[in-house]
């Protein structure tokens, strides 16, 4: 994981966690200046950090933020996932489903 390292200077990035995928990776990173500004070190940053997560999260949220999770899509407006599928050229929000043609026997 060198290489995440170089990342982190390069972007002026923080790499809190990753998680090796068989085909990717994902990164929990911040600008450095959002995450010192957290607190004076790292026990308090972490603390401040926890802390954004007490609040309740309304059901209807709870239950888009699942849907987004486990579909691998885009949480976030029209506007938003537009623009992600612009950006990553991948479709970022579902499409329409298509009727499943069964085969037939001529």
């Amino acid at each position: 994981m060198g290489g995440l390292k170089d990342f982190s200077v390069k972007c002026k990035v923080d790499i809190h966690a990753w998680v090796l995928m068989t085909n990717h990776v994902h990164l929990w990173c911040t600008p450095h200046y959002l995450y010192t500004a957290l607190g004076i070190n790292d026990t308090e940053r972490q603390a401040t950090y926890r802390g954004l997560f007490t609040s309740h999260v309304e059901a209807e949220l709870l239950k888009e933020m699942r849907a987004a999770t486990q579909s691998g899509m885009a949480l976030g407006n029209d506007m938003f996932k537009s623009e992600l599928t612009s950006l990553t050229g991948r479709h970022l929000h579902t499409l329409p489903h298509c009727r499943k043609l069964e085969w037939r026997k001529s």
